[in-house]
């Protein structure tokens, strides 16, 4: 009868170690797709004070290629002289230097692009690979902003992920979107200036469940040696 016992609970433990390295060898999903309504109504990204641009006139090598935006939403620029570009999209910012350097360059051609932004970012933090503040670029989907920042830890508790917006704190488990049935397009977006907390789970991981069954599977395997040696 003990020696059936110590079977039977090594089975178990064994199928328990089985699953837990499945599930730990799950990978993250793929960025889900964003519908195209929530898309539309994703507030534009304008250049704003703090922001750090680089400008590219094509042609032009000695033209500097860095600028920091300053307070009032300014930047100075060779040959123009200060130029606002605050509140405009990069496109806009492109099309007013373009007009302005028209004056003094034949037909140029700028590209402008925000490379660092003071306020069009969004934060993940707690218990993340990278936690930190991370540029937005198109549409920040959750699981994007966690892949920014490296993934969870092996223990996180994604069931509950926590998102700060503003004054309001709202719970976002981000387990529902890891399910294998999950529809993506119901995966919502962040915004400029949300932050993203990811907690420690309470509970073992499911390595540290593996490791918990594996020496549990060694102790019955020497309980059963000792047993057989002494019935």
């Amino acid at each position: 009868m003990m020696k059936t016992l110590l079977r039977q609970t090594r089975r178990v433990l064994c199928w328990v170690l089985s699953l837990s390295l499945i599930l730990q060898a799950l990978p993250l999903l793929a960025f889900a797709d964003v519908p195209a309504t929530a898309a539309a109504q994703y507030p534009p990204f304008l250049i704003g004070p703090g922001d750090m641009l680089s400008v590219t006139v094509y042609g032009e090598k000695d033209l500097p290629d860095k600028y920091l935006v300053d307070s009032t939403g300014t930047i100075e620029f060779p040959l123009v002289g200060p130029v606002m570009l605050g509140s405009m999209t990069q496109v806009e910012a492109a099309k007013a230097l373009t007009v302005a350097l028209s004056k003094y360059l034949n037909d140029p051609q700028v590209t402008v692009l925000v490379t660092d932004s003071a306020q069009y970012t969004v934060s993940v933090l707690g218990n993340v690979v990278k936690p930190g503040k991370y540029l937005i670029r198109g549409l920040p989907t959750l699981l994007g902003a966690l892949a920014e920042a490296g993934g969870p830890m092996a223990n996180s508790d994604l069931g509950s992920v926590v998102l700060v917006r503003g004054d309001t704190t709202i719970k976002m488990p981000l387990d529902i979107y890891l399910e294998p049935h999950h529809v993506p397009q119901s995966q919502p977006l962040l915004y400029p200036g949300d932050i993203l907390y990811v907690p420690t789970s309470p509970w073992p991981s499911f390595a540290e469940w593996a490791i918990i069954a594996s020496l549990l599977s060694s102790a019955a395997v020497l309980a059963d040696a000792i047993y057989t040696r002494h019935p």
